[in-house]
């Protein structure tokens, strides 16, 4: 059942990412160096260091005391323009499946992304994406009662995984962390919902959303 939640998330998506551009992205960041991150690591950038989301799943968090999770870097994302221009509010960057990103200087990233029009529409397109996702993730979270927020984030694991959940967290696990709601909460919601019939967890991974969440628990 994708419900609304889940073709809002797929069309903030489809607007950033065009796959008849994906060379092009690829070719204009060809000064940058491939590394890649083992699952369970930390991302430190280094003080001129833009990284290029490729693959994987980096997990982006307010690194503070109580800073609830955002969500998972998307593909080509880059990692270390918010620090360069503003870095008010620290961020932490875990991998939580094997990443792969394009490491470019601060120097190569602003070539690459003034030699060509395709540097200018990514960049702008960027912008637009995180702006949307952001007011999205707000509403999200914030747009109703405890239990809302839950039955969001429940659309959200099953668009992210689509029942391929052998490398995914536990669904309480991504509860937990992007919101501030006690454990024994979630729990209780999700064992309702299991019982219910509305979802089907195993070894605490939602494999699948049978049938429209309710809206009111």
């Amino acid at each position: 059942m994708p419900g609304k939640n889940i073709a809002t998330l797929k069309k903030i998506d489809s607007y950033f990412i065009d796959s008849s551009q994906l060379n092009d992205l690829l070719s204009f960041m060809d000064k940058g160096v491939s590394v890649s991150y083992k699952a369970g690591t930390s991302i430190t950038l280094s003080s001129n260091e833009i990284l290029i989301c490729v693959s994987g799943e980096i997990l982006i968090s307010p690194n503070i005391e109580g800073g609830c999770a955002l969500g998972h870097a998307f593909e080509y994302m880059p990692i270390g323009l918010i620090e360069r221009y503003n870095s008010a509010v620290p961020l932490r960057y875990d991998v939580q499946k094997e990443a792969r990103v394009i490491s470019l200087s601060y120097e190569d990233f602003d070539e690459a992304i003034h030699a060509s029009s395709i540097g200018s529409l990514y960049l702008n397109k960027v912008m637009a994406y995180m702006i949307s996702a952001l007011v999205y993730i707000n509403h999200e979270r914030n747009a109703g009662e405890r239990y809302y927020t839950i039955r969001s984030l429940l659309y959200r694991y099953q668009y992210l995984y689509a029942g391929e959940v052998k490398s995914a967290e536990s669904v309480s696990a991504f509860i937990l962390k992007r919101t501030g709601l006690s454990r024994s909460y979630v729990f209780q919601i999700l064992s309702g919902l299991r019982d219910g019939g509305y979802i089907t967890i195993n070894k605490g991974k939602m494999l699948s959303i049978n049938k429209t969440i309710p809206v009111k628990y």
